[in-house]
């Protein structure tokens, strides 16, 4: 399964159930930040039988681009948005050696643009043997980081920090670098600093609230979504996150109402509709759960989740043959929970 694995696209998470079947979990997705390789349990079940709340095994970095072509990779994506806009430095170069320095520092952001990491890297080193920058710094580490080569990544940026003490962008990059690694207090530690000092960024409240979603503090992750959403009322993907906490915290009723903001937002957002779906079946309005997920694979029809979510519904609702179905197409597409459903309730 693609998409969280905190993030976050398109999302994240397991949820609970119900009673008339002995079902364990329900399938929610996470709309934000990746996951490291490190994962926390979801809590377990408050009921029988669990309704399945698609988890997505990714949350999607936060990224100023709502929409990553099919077969990118976040990593790449996320160091592209944030090396735009980076200079060389904020004044003009003087001496030979900067000038030098800044034409190689331009090659190096082309090379990176362009996808030649490994150009990319010869340019700013080059860069760096004649000019020490904290922006050259960070632009090497942030292309080490779409090579998912994260120690060197972190040996730059914590050289920037040292050049550039005051810079809300290098703790946050660096916070996220910590994230990659599973260094989830570090990261949180870098992530505040550059809230200190940028508190418009609400890409640092979202990787936030992932480490403490890692960390199994689903109260804290909550509290930093809903900062998001104080900042940008129309950031979808936090509401999607939040409304999978809310299910969490067995607040179904807020989890629906995060649910129906964030499709107000997006209409064709189908992990929304796949989470709400889940919740009304953990609420057992089976009719309502069955038509957010058939909403959930008509606007992607490979999502394994959605698919056995809704065979859930439709056995909850005496329609065992579209539940086998439905649990056999999870399956195809790489649920493999799906065949406990199918051996359980459909070789018979």
């Amino acid at each position: 399964m693609n998409g969280k694995r905190i993030l976050l696209n398109a999302g994240i998470v397991f949820l609970a159930g119900f009673t008339i079947m002995a079902f364990n979990s329900v399938v929610i997705a996470q709309d934000t930040v990746k996951k490291p390789s490190t994962v926390a349990k979801p809590p377990s079940p408050a009921t029988k039988d669990a309704a399945s709340i698609s988890k997505q095994s990714t949350i999607v970095r936060p990224s100023a681009k709502e929409n990553v072509k099919k077969g990118d990779n976040p990593k790449k994506q996320f160091s592209k948005e944030q090396g735009s806009g980076i200079p060389f430095q904020s004044k003009k170069p003087a001496t030979p050696d900067e000038l030098k320095a800044n034409e190689l520092f331009n090659s190096g952001s082309r090379r990176h643009q362009e996808g030649d990491y490994q150009g990319a890297i010869n340019d700013f080193t080059k860069s760096l043997d004649l000019y020490k920058n904290g922006n050259t710094y960070t632009k090497r580490a942030l292309t080490y980081f779409a090579m998912d080569k994260y120690s060197p990544a972190l040996e730059d940026l914590n050289e920037a920090v040292k050049l550039l003490p005051t810079d809300a962008k290098v703790y946050f990059i660096r916070g996220v670098c910590y994230y990659e690694m599973t260094e989830l207090d570090s990261a949180q530690t870098d992530l505040l600093k550059s809230i200190e000092l940028d508190s418009t960024n609400t890409s640092a409240y979202t990787y936030v609230a992932a480490v403490k979603y890692m960390q199994e503090d689903f109260l804290g992750a909550l509290e930093y979504y809903s900062k998001v959403i104080k900042i940008d009322s129309t950031n979808k993907k936090a509401y999607t996150n939040r409304g999978m906490l809310r299910h969490y915290m067995k607040d179904y009723k807020g989890a629906v109402e995060d649910y129906d903001k964030a499709l107000k937002l997006d209409p064709y957002n189908p992990t929304a509709y796949n989470n709400r779906g889940a919740t009304k079946l953990t609420l057992q309005d089976y009719s309502a759960a069955l038509a957010d997920f058939d909403a959930a694979v008509k606007l992607k029809d490979d999502y394994a989740d959605a698919y056995g979510n809704r065979g859930k519904a439709r056995f909850n609702m005496k329609d065992k043959t579209g539940a086998c179905e439905d649990w056999q197409k999870a399956y195809s597409l790489g649920l493999g929970n799906a065949m406990d459903l199918i051996v359980k309730y459909c070789q018979q």
